[in-house]
């Protein structure tokens, strides 16, 4: 249900009426679900990828003026703001839907290096700081505007061992949410954190099939 509440959330009038969506991730496997619901829509979308574009650059065949591509490297700061200095060029941004994310693997807490932690923040916390630090101005020009981000059920009650990096920094995301709400809110922009539970997706090819088949919902 939380999974469908991204569709439903990124479909409603208030998003998406003739304007501008961007989303970041959209190589994902979200992603590609998300741009085959919302492209039928009377919007444009604006999807930033890191390597695989495939599903994405077919979207582009069938629909060249309803969707435009952005390969950016999320783990290079200086992509994320050649990236954003694009997007601030836009008019009418009525949202954006946050979901890049490295791939899963299961490590012991002695076993990860702060590098790799590094990488988990700047892909998915720092990239969407940098992104709304630059195009919040956009949304506050509109009477309403939506931020919506993918976080994840683990960070709720007890987490999935050997996951710390990577529901340490969902965890991050979900202040950071609320925090944007804190400031903005009564502004009319809105962030949303969807928590959907896991799902099947080439994200998880590093995981055992045992914590796969446990957990996944589709």
């Amino acid at each position: 249900l939380r999974f469908k509440s991204l569709f439903r959330k990124c479909s409603s009038k208030s998003i998406s009426m003739t304007k501008n969506i961007i989303i970041t991730g959209a190589s994902s496997s979200i992603g590609n679900l998300l741009v085959n619901k919302l492209i039928q829509l009377p919007v444009k979308l604006f999807c930033q990828y890191n390597n695989n574009d495939k599903e994405l650059q077919k979207y582009k065949n069938s629909f060249p003026d309803k969707i435009f591509l952005f390969r950016s490297n999320f783990h290079n700061e200086e992509q994320i703001v050649e990236f954003s200095n694009k997007i601030t060029s836009l008019e009418k941004i009525s949202a954006l839907v946050h979901l890049p994310s490295k791939g899963l693997e299961i490590k012991k807490h002695k076993k990860i290096d702060w590098s790799e932690f590094q990488s988990q923040i700047m892909i998915q916390v720092g990239s969407l700081h940098i992104l709304t630090s630059k195009i919040i101005h956009k949304f506050t020009e509109l009477s309403s505007a939506n931020i919506i981000v993918l976080g994840s059920i683990g960070t709720e009650g007890k987490p999935p061992s050997g996951m710390i990096d990577y529901l340490s920094t969902k965890g991050m995301l979900a202040q950071y949410c609320k925090c944007l709400n804190s400031e903005y809110l009564s502004k009319g922009i809105k962030t949303t954190l969807i928590s959907p539970p896991m799902f099947k997706s080439p994200l998880l090819q590093k995981l055992p099939n045992f914590i796969i088949e446990k957990n996944t919902e589709i």
